[in-house]
């Protein structure tokens, strides 16, 4: 069976970390983002099957990239707020 992809979008390293950390020992491929800047562009590039997204990012907010990808896509996003 093909692992899953997901596509972690936080700035913070520590949560990112425990993040990445847990995705992948339940078997995940994980990719991370530190920034808002250019997580449209993956999305449209990659597959992806689950975003888990900060809403407090640099560069473009989560709440921003959520509606953009909502113009195109149904990509399950899990929003990460503290």
């Amino acid at each position: 069976m093909d692992k899953k992809n997901i596509l972690i979008v936080e700035d913070e390293a520590n949560i990112a970390e425990v993040l990445i950390a847990y995705c992948e020992n339940e078997g995940f491929r994980v990719t991370h983002l530190s920034s808002g800047q250019g997580v449209v562009e993956y999305v449209k590039e990659n597959s992806v099957d689950l975003m888990l997204l900060d809403l407090m990012l640099p560069h473009v907010d989560g709440l921003s990239i959520c509606k953009e990808i909502r113009s195109f896509s149904q990509l399950a996003i899990i929003m990460v707020t503290a």
